[in-house]
């Protein structure tokens, strides 16, 4: 193309085509302040798993960031568009820290148009791909790339002037929740506790002005054991799809471990190289180097993330990450996040709950709190109704409100496994599994699913 450029438009038509660009731009909103600010570190960019997600290319698996952000080690990408439709790159040196253009012209920089595209795409600046190369790749290129003098040319000085980096001043870590185990829930005012009830239960509901989520959990028995876990999950955001993950049988794990359901449709990540599933208001996300669906992340447009990943016992480890505007909007088994952990139990009408604490045995904090979210498969005040999909088995077939588990753990339990402190040193949750399964391997797990927890919650 540029013989005819240089034919077309002379020697100068980089220097043209970037003026042109510059003036449109000047004409345009001011899209930048619609869109997530960086994370400060790299090790921050890598545990808000609901906001950002890894560039495709420049990323510290595939290495192909000379192009577009020569020297960065990783980038990540907001995994959904703006309200207005931009997107925000955010790339790390080796040290982990934030590449900007104040640097270099490679440094990472929001983008007018979302490389995914936004509903319903067939409009300007919403076209997948097309859009973003248009209004944020292309210009990169003649007003920095190919122009004389790279970035130190006043073309590229113009290109950064509507591209520039911004900083990470007004970042904050998201908040975390965790199921584990059989099953061990620690909210996001981090209140370790233990719930084995059985059927499908609210794990996160929020409705006001600003957010409408839901996030629901189905428990079910393990074969054989007085205890359940974790085994399906669904989500629903405002008015996004209804994204279903359940744990296959075993005999059905042979190649993919999760079944995967989007608006009651089946997808796949059937090939290796195959990285996200765009559905409406949500992106499915499913790491490098993983290809079995063992771990995959949904992230929805409100900046909720909720990450789904098979521990090698065969149960679900469930992360949900919520960025500060859901801070005292939720309720759930997964607590009301305030800040106050005091308060973290309250009921699903906004009734104060039992007070969270060593004192509260398990049998209270089932009778008196979590049993409170139990769904049902019609619509109930302040729960809604269940987001799963029951086919071929209906709602009847999970739920078992008269289910008994081990309540608490005996010294007499504790005799008939001699190595538990080994094996569990002072975690009470792998002592609670190893006494329920009789096996040190699960309890082990649970153990290092534990610590992980504990490890995303730091900054």
């Amino acid at each position: 193309m540029r013989p005819y450029w240089i034919k077309e438009y002379g020697n100068q038509w980089n220097d043209r085509f970037c003026r042109d660009w510059f003036d449109r731009e000047s004409q345009l909103d001011r899209f930048a302040v619609t869109v997530f600010r960086c994370p400060c570190t790299l090790t921050q960019s890598e545990r808000d798993r609901g906001r950002f997600a890894p560039d495709l290319q420049c990323n510290v698996i595939d290495k192909k960031c000379d192009t577009l952000h020569h020297g960065a080690l990783h980038c990540v990408r907001t995994a959904r568009p703006s309200i207005g439709g931009s997107g925000q790159t955010c790339c790390y040196d080796d040290y982990g820290e934030l590449v900007q253009t104040a640097d270099t012209m490679y440094g990472g920089r929001p983008s007018r148009a979302f490389v995914y595209g936004k509903h319903p795409f067939k409009q300007r600046l919403m076209v997948p791909t097309m859009s973003y190369w248009l209004y944020d790749i292309m210009p990169f290129f003649y007003c920095c790339k190919w122009a004389p003098g790279d970035e130190n040319s006043k073309t590229c000085q113009m290109f950064n002037y509507w591209r520039t980096s911004q900083d990470c001043s007004s970042y904050q870590t998201p908040g975390v929740a965790t199921v584990y185990g059989d099953p061990h829930i620690i909210t996001f005012d981090r209140y370790n506790y233990t719930f084995n009830g059985k059927g499908e239960f609210v794990l996160v509901h929020t409705d006001n002005a600003v957010h409408k989520l839901d996030i629901h959990g189905r428990f079910e028995q393990m074969p054989n054991l007085n205890g359940t876990h974790l085994t399906a999950v669904a989500i629903r955001d405002n008015i996004s799809s209804i994204v279903e993950l359940r744990l296959r049988p075993v005999a059905a794990r042979w190649q993919f471990q999760l079944y995967l359901f989007g608006d009651k449709e089946m997808y796949y990540f059937w090939q290796p190289d195959m990285r996200s599933i765009q559905m409406k208001g949500v992106m499915l996300y499913q790491p490098a180097g993983i290809r079995n669906m063992s771990q995959i992340i949904a992230m929805f447009d409100s900046g909720a993330g909720v990450e789904i990943s098979v521990s090698p016992v065969g149960s679900i480890l469930l992360n949900v990450y919520l960025p500060n505007t859901f801070i005292n909007n939720t309720r759930g088994l997964l607590g009301k996040w305030s800040r106050d952990i005091n308060d973290d139990l309250e009921l699903p009408d906004g009734r104060s709950g039992p007070r969270a604490g060593p004192s509260l045995t398990t049998r209270d904090l089932h009778d008196n709190f979590a049993n409170q979210y139990r769904l049902k498969e019609t619509n109930t005040p302040n729960l809604g109704q269940s987001l799963f999909w029951h086919n071929p088995v209906d709602h009847s077939n999970y739920d078992d409100i008269k289910f008994e588990p081990l309540w608490d753990v005996t010294a007499q339990d504790l005799e008939k496994h001699p190595d538990v402190d080994k094996v569990c040193s002072d975690s009470t949750a792998c002592v609670y599994d190893y006494v329920v399964t009789g096996d040190s391997g699960y309890a082990g797990q649970t153990k290092k699913d534990e610590a992980a927890a504990e490890l995303i919650r730091r900054d």
